[in-house]
């Protein structure tokens, strides 16, 4: 074994002569000969064994401070490439432990960039998550390195060694410099950000230890209630990482039980630069947890954003708020809390209005349920659905059931739906080129194939469910009236928004969402465009011979008759083309329909 020792130490000798033959070889001030140097270098303290030798024997305090951030920047690029974390080891192995540089007052020099910050520069650009594991056990084990507390290094743009150790989880480091009196609410001058916030940062898998630092800092004096530049309080930044499965609702519930009294009562409604407060931002993305939380311990739930937006109105922007605003009703009325359900936006819209416009019914029940008023509701100009909804079939679809879903609803709680809502919704379907076109629909006046014959459409159409016993395939081919009695709006709403319609080749999805939406508009338009056609004609047809033509015509015709009757012209709104006369717009309905003059 003596022999054995006695070799290990001849051959290590032989390592550091050779490190310092490098050494000398090296212009320090050439990055490329230095990242050369890393390479010659690391073979040789690859599976060091024995006695380690003093680093400071074969290199410089600054030309191992330099080695130390060259590795990160060299070596960290890779989280797969272990060499990063092995130097830094060997380093710290060696027994090299960092030395403050002392000034003519005999104080350390604060101002001064480490390979701690170039971790944490790195760590903070990253994009996956494995690479911000790795930097983060970098940070942790240069701490070992640069392990004096007392003193926190701050580089040129204001990030502090204590702002580190915050941001990677380092708890135990955090707990030393706050021993050692580090002001909890020192803020990191380029960004704004409090330690709390950075504590809050890019969560990786060591959830715990930041969990452990935020009690630490509430605990010693950190002020919850400190806005970054963007005027947000940790309460924002907590709520927007929120997600159902994770942990992220314990630091909502640390701040309401340890910061310091003096904090006290927290500042729940802190508006940032929208004017959110943390409960919009809780409703806008439905965290349950954080709505029931933050209106227990004092939110409002009537505060106003800069557009003037209630969390009612925010609760508009997604879909499937249901649950959301359920629980938020159930905790105002629990609280005995008033809840303004009619107040009204920058643009003059009511919760109700918005949700409208948006094309949620399951919302629009909700607000109707607890108090909207509908007698100052005024239907959505068609126009004001063009901000919301992409143009993809999925869309489409969703909005023209959901919209048809809306007015049943409204009607049903005592709305007077008036012939001019009713063009509105027909002027939806047409921006939107959901019409079918009125000599497509007569199969008999064109025997050649129609898409829907199309194998490819066949095949992929009959293994799509629109309920159990209908396949998609067998609802394209059912006439509306008959469509009618297996399918109500809202079952055409909630399959729609399945997507299965994606399933589809692209080639056949436009003619299909476009055939989908004349069966279930064709009761609305038919309702809506009788009056008008006995306008039109002058009353001069029995009412039963006006029935059986209307029946006989498809949308397009019938949102024609309604223009015509307003002296308007579907050409005119589609294509910005020379008006017709309401003469001549009903003179061509009348036409196609004249073989019913007879009965």
């Amino acid at each position: 074994m003596q022999i054995d020792n006695e070799s290990m130490d001849h051959l290590n000798q032989q390592k550091i002569k050779r490190l310092k033959r490098l050494r000398k070889k090296v212009n320090w001030e050439m990055e490329k000969e230095r990242h050369e140097l890393l390479d010659r270098l690391y073979p040789l303290i690859e599976n060091w064994e024995g006695h380690y030798a003093n680093f400071l024997d074969i290199f410089r305090r600054p030309e191992i401070h330099r080695l130390l951030m060259d590795s990160i920047d060299y070596w960290g690029k890779d989280e797969s490439d272990d060499k990063l974390i092995e130097f830094i080891t060997f380093v710290i192995r060696t027994g090299f432990e960092d030395e403050p540089v002392i000034d003519e007052e005999g104080k350390p020099l604060l101002h001064r960039t480490t390979a701690v910050h170039v971790a944490a520069r790195r760590r903070m650009s990253s994009r996956m998550d494995n690479q911000e594991d790795q930097l983060d056990m970098v940070i942790d084990r240069l701490f070992s390195i640069y392990n004096k507390f007392n003193v926190n290094y701050i580089d040129e743009r204001g990030m502090s060694h204590f702002h580190v150790a915050c941001l990677s989880g380092c708890e135990s480091v955090v707990e030393k410099f706050l021993e050692l009196g580090q002001d909890p609410n020192f803020l990191w001058r380029e960004t704004g950000y409090s330690p709390l916030e950075l504590a809050l940062g890019k969560w990786t898998s060591n959830i715990w230890s930041h969990k452990d630092i935020f009690q630490s800092l509430l605990e010693n004096g950190a002020n919850p209630n400190v806005t970054n530049r963007k005027g947000q309080i940790p309460l924002h930044i907590i709520i927007t990482e929120i997600r159902p499965r994770n942990r992220r609702k314990h630091f909502m519930e640390m701040i309401f039980e340890f910061c310091q009294d003096k904090y006290r009562p927290v500042q729940v409604n802190a508006r940032n630069q929208q004017g959110s407060t943390p409960l919009h931002l809780a409703m806008k993305g439905q965290k349950n947890v954080a709505i029931e939380l933050l209106l227990k311990n004092g939110a409002d739930p009537n505060a106003v954003d800069n557009d003037g937006y209630t969390p009612l109105h925010t609760a508009c922007f997604l879909f499937n708020h249901v649950s959301s605003l359920k629980l938020f009703f159930e905790i105002n009325d629990e609280l005995q809390q008033t809840v303004q359900v009619n107040a009204v936006d920058n643009r003059g819209r009511t919760p109700l209005q918005l949700a409208v416009e948006r094309g949620l019914p399951d919302v629009v029940d909700i607000f109707l349920d607890f108090g909207s008023d509908l007698s100052n509701f005024v239907f959505p100009f068609h126009t004001y659905f063009n901000d919301v909804r992409r143009r993809s079939c999925i869309f489409k679809i969703v909005l023209a059931s959901s919209i048809l879903v809306i007015a049943e609803s409204l009607e049903r709680r005592g709305y007077n739906l008036n012939r001019s809502d009713a063009l509105m919704i027909m002027k939806l379907f047409a921006h939107y080129g959901l019409l079918e076109k009125s000599a497509n629909l007569d199969r008999s006046l064109h025997p050649a194939k129609y898409w829907y014959d199309d194998e490819n459409f066949t095949s992929i159409a009959n293994e799509i469910k629109v309920n159990p016993s209908l396949s998609l395939y067998d609802l394209v081919l059912l006439q509306p009236e008959q469509a009618a009695k297996q399918l109500t709006l809202k079952d055409y709403y909630e399959w729609s928004r399945w997507g299965e319609l994606n399933d589809l080749l692209e080639m056949h999805r436009e003619a299909c969402t476009v055939n989908l939406c004349e069966k279930l508009s064709r009761k609305f338009f038919r309702r809506w465009a009788f009056d008008p056609f006995l306008e039109l004609t002058h009353y001069r047809l029995p009412i039963l011979c006006c029935d059986m033509i209307i029946e006989n015509l498809g949308n397009e015709d019938l949102y024609n008759i309604c223009l015509a009757a307003t002296g308007q012209s579907h050409k005119n709104n589609m294509n910005n083309r020379k008006r017709q006369t309401t003469f001549q717009g009903c003179n061509e309905i009348y036409k196609r329909s004249k073989k019913y003059d007879d009965l």
